[in-house]
């Protein structure tokens, strides 16, 4: 079987890998999303605050009173970004894409080693809250063989 690891480290889309990424982490911060149906632990991470959209109905009550603040109040309200990788389990390059960013938050660099600059400033000038889920499938991708299409 190729080995990924040995010929790209900075392709980084295995469970423990993600693990062992999220538990080093200083900047982000980890929660959990759900538990899947085959037991595991679905990981999000978040940088900045939530902020509180004052909802006094759930999202069908509403549009019901055609009226989506009644849901959220999102006015003067800072934009949240959620990204989602694996959705499916072999969308490997998603997983791999996020993996990247998260080390590019935390240190600068990319897991080649390399700064993008351009990347860290447009998201610190963009003043979002960010959601990662680094891989949403969680079962599937601990079933999926190989690690990259390559």
């Amino acid at each position: 079987m190729f080995n990924t690891d040995a010929v790209y480290p900075f392709w980084k889309t295995k469970p423990e890998q993600v693990w062992e990424m999220l538990r080093s982490l200083k900047k982000g911060q980890v929660h959990t999303l759900c538990t899947s149906a085959g037991g595991h632990e679905i990981p999000y991470v978040t940088y900045g605050e939530k902020e509180d959209y004052r909802g006094t109905a759930n999202y069908n009550s509403a549009c019901g009173a055609r009226n989506p603040r009644y849901y959220a109040d999102r006015a003067g309200k800072r934009p949240t970004l959620m990204i989602v990788g694996a959705t499916h389990a072999q969308e490997l390059e998603g997983v791999a894409g996020l993996m990247n960013l998260l080390s590019l938050l935390e240190t600068g660099r990319d897991l080649r080693g390399q700064e993008v600059p351009s990347l860290v400033q447009a998201y610190e000038e963009c003043g979002c809250r960010l959601v990662i889920v680094p891989i949403y499938n969680m079962d599937g991708r601990m079933r999926c063989e190989p690690d990259s299409m390559l």
